[in-house]
């Protein structure tokens, strides 16, 4: 049963990974990252690798048999530093991505945001060592579509465009979200805005943040909100305090479209899956994960699944919407502690699965889930 002691723990963890550096999507496509480049390197060991130093070093452990596919993911290091990384789930191993002296500079990339036709990936990039440095992040987007291994990937990710730079209008930013066309939409709070809520971004209404499309390097402010994410070429899905609310590009008009029944705020969590059938928002200051079928977003026609009582952040849906992940914590008897780690739902049975990967606190401080392919 969980206690204040897992939401602290929890919480604490959504705010270092969400604040500045949201994480997102995921791979699984070949003509993208190939699955014998995965499973030639370890098989079953639960260790992290980097592929272009080779090294590696204990990073979780699992048990039982996961769901299949790969999660993008990016992990936070003992030091502070975030690797953005792959997770195989049916090994249990991860793979390491970072790419460094991007263009020739001293950025090093944080977390990927890969399009749903996997033809393009958009990331942030930094020249700093460590999360807290939440001011310093710019945005790249490469198009890797001619990747057919991971070296491949990563020469493309090397010569990515920089389509966006940090300022004080862009004090903290979210992950951005690429389209299959390379437009990109990223949330971000400007350095006046978060003063207001003497600098805490937990108390930052999500009506304060500012939705930005980018096209190429052109900019445009599109509304107010927070975790904007694609459902069509010229529609998005996003949070503000009272629930989500769907964008129309062509229209420029947005319509409540779900309501909340609890102000939404970073500490939230939110995902939509690839086609937009579902959507997930998870709440944990309520202890709560809700999951929707979409029939129709413009409509505002939905059905609601079993609410889930759990204290979870990051729900990412795999590719197929059987199955949602999360990240969560509980109380480990064995070790004394609180125990984080990855659980899955199944969707189509509404029932919890016995494999839960995790996490060595020894090694990280975190693990932020992104997206599920």
């Amino acid at each position: 049963m969980f206690n204040r002691r897992v939401y602290t723990n929890i919480v604490i963890l959504v705010i270092i990974l969400s604040v500045g550096v949201i994480v997102y999507s995921v791979f699984g496509n070949d003509s993208v990252l190939k699955d014998n480049v995965l499973n030639n390197i370890y098989k079953r060991t639960a260790k992290i690798v980097n592929l272009e130093t080779e090294s590696n070093a204990q990073l979780i452990s699992y048990s039982d048999s996961l769901p299949e596919g790969k999660i993008l993911v990016s992990v936070i290091s003992a030091s502070g530093t975030p690797v953005p990384a792959l997770l195989n789930t049916l090994s249990g191993e991860i793979v390491s991505l970072p790419v460094n002296k991007i263009n020739g500079s001293d950025a090093v990339s944080l977390q990927y945001n890969v399009s749903g036709n996997e033809a393009y990936i958009a990331y942030l990039a930094t020249t700093k060592d460590t999360v807290e440095d939440a001011n310093t992040y710019d945005i790249y987007l490469a198009s890797v579509e001619t990747a057919k291994d991971a070296n491949g990937l990563i020469k493309l990710l090397k010569t990515a465009k920089l389509v966006s730079v940090h300022s004080d209008e862009d004090y903290m930013r979210s992950a951005p979200v690429v389209s299959n066309s390379g437009a990109i939409l990223y949330a971000s709070l400007s350095k006046e805005n978060l003063a207001k809520a003497s600098n805490e971004p937990n108390n930052v209404p999500a009506e304060s943040w500012n939705i930005y499309l980018v096209n190429d390097t052109d900019k445009t402010l599109i509304t107010n909100g927070l975790y904007p994410k694609w459902i069509s070429q010229s529609s998005f899905a996003f949070l503000r305090n009272d629930g989500v609310y769907v964008y129309d590009l062509l229209t420029k008009r947005e319509q409540l479209v779900w309501k909340s029944l609890s102000p939404i705020s970073i500490v939230n969590g939110f995902d939509v899956a690839d086609d937009g059938s579902y959507f997930a928002l998870s709440s944990p200051k309520e202890r709560l994960v809700t999951i929707i079928r979409v029939q129709d977003w413009k409509k505002g026609i939905f059905t609601a699944l079993p609410t889930l009582p759990i204290v979870a952040t990051n729900p990412v849906f795999d590719k197929n919407n059987n199955t949602l992940a999360f990240v969560t914590s509980w109380l480990n008897s064995d070790i004394g502690d609180v125990q984080s780690g990855i659980r899955y739902y199944s969707l189509k049975e509404q029932k919890y699965l016995s494999s839960v990967m995790k996490i060595d606190k020894t090694n990280i401080k975190g693990i932020y889930l992104t997206d599920w392919k």
